[in-house]
């Protein structure tokens, strides 16, 4: 029987347990299904093949050795996993819920940002950035601030009947290194290894309800060593702006393939 889960404001029904996430009224409808299957080694009229990816323009192929293989069809609403036979079931998983997620949402019209985001007085403001830029670690400077979790990682970002924009809450966790939770003093528990062999650490957090208004998504630089830069903040109006969405938005290396470009400058 499939199990129902909440992620990045959807309904998904899997069934495979996915621990991670908080489960969903048993009266939910899916609006993305997650089964265990034969994912074929190619797909009928393949338009695109590279090393790890695969598509036709209507369904795709993801995969990575030593994890498993994933095939992502019914215009981004069903995903099948295949695992590798000697494939961690945590790596597994943390491949499902970001790129394989990603490239579902793109085949979906979904828009989902990279991103960390906290919400405060009904209003989510959002951090983009490169690794290492330090998103996690604002989203939880700001949540000792009296802040709520919105997303770490993945934010869904859709639009209501009044054209608000409007944050999906993704998942209740936060992931830091060992040595920014020393340094901020965060005594948060439970906390759990994100995989394998990885340092980081999942931890376990109160997360906002539902979707609200997204009002500032902050551009963050990577930062190297100890010291910090002052935070100016600057505009990136028009195109700029639209770029640097666009290079942050989750699963961009196939949005050329795959995404409406039209609704994408709408988007932006």
């Amino acid at each position: 029987m499939n199990s129902l889960y909440r992620y990045c404001g959807l309904t998904l029904a899997a069934d495979r347990p996915l621990p991670e996430l908080p489960a969903a009224a048993r009266d939910m409808i899916p609006d993305l299904e997650i089964v265990n299957g034969d994912v074929p080694a190619a797909l009928p009229d393949e338009i695109c093949r590279t090393a790890t990816f695969a598509h036709n323009g209507r369904e795709a192929l993801w995969w990575l050795e030593g994890i498993g293989r994933f095939q992502v069809a019914a215009a981004g609403r069903r995903i099948t996993v295949e695992p590798a036979l000697a494939a961690d079931d945590a790596s597994l998983r943390l491949m499902l819920l970001h790129p394989v997620f990603a490239l579902a949402g793109v085949l979906r019209g979904d828009w989902l940002l990279n991103a960390a985001a906290v919400e405060r007085e009904g209003q989510v403001c959002a951090f983009i950035g490169p690794s290492a830029s330090g998103k996690s670690t604002a989203a939880a400077i700001l949540l000792q601030a009296g802040y709520r979790l919105v997303s770490d990682g993945l934010l869904r970002v859709t639009r209501d009947a009044q054209g608000r924009f409007l944050a999906h809450p993704q998942a209740p966790w936060l992931q830091l290194w060992p040595d920014t939770i020393r340094h901020l003093e965060l005594a948060v528990t439970p906390r759990s290894g994100v995989r394998p062999g990885l340092a980081l650490l999942r931890l376990a957090l109160p997360l906002c309800d539902r979707p609200l208004p997204l009002a500032r998504i902050g551009l963050l630089r990577e930062q190297r060593g100890n010291d910090l830069e002052g935070f100016v903040p600057s505009r990136r109006p028009g195109a700029s702006g639209f770029e640097t969405l666009l290079q942050h938005t989750a699963g961009n290396a196939w949005l050329d393939d795959l995404a409406d470009r039209r609704a994408l400058f709408q988007w932006g």
